[in-house]
């Protein structure tokens, strides 16, 4: 999907805010990349301290919720929130992804 997108996801050397940058190379003057691709929903200090310290265990995490998709996204998105620790709006991504999948 991003091969041909050199937009990256940075954060600034003042460690305060997430911002998309257009390269790489922008990114690393004003800070450090944080993924590629534009920052999204799940691009802040919350989010991204979970999937560095669950990267072993989320997707186990996230499968258990997903089944919750039989009952309704608000039994998905409780289970996000309170299970994983997800913030909302990076909980209806993955909700949105969980859903795509089920189809």
């Amino acid at each position: 999907m991003y091969m041909h997108n050199t937009e990256v996801c940075g954060i600034s050397h003042d460690r305060l805010n997430f911002t998309t940058f257009d390269t790489p190379k922008e990114a690393h003057e004003d800070g450090s990349v944080v993924h590629c691709g534009s920052c999204g929903d799940c691009s802040n200090f919350n989010d991204m301290e979970i999937y560095a310290r669950t990267r072993d265990t989320l997707t186990g995490s996230s499968t258990k919720c997903a089944f919750l998709m039989l009952m309704g996204r608000k039994f998905v998105s409780d289970c996000l929130q309170r299970d994983v620790g997800f913030t909302a709006p990076c909980s209806d991504c993955w909700q949105d992804n969980i859903q795509c999948t089920v189809r």
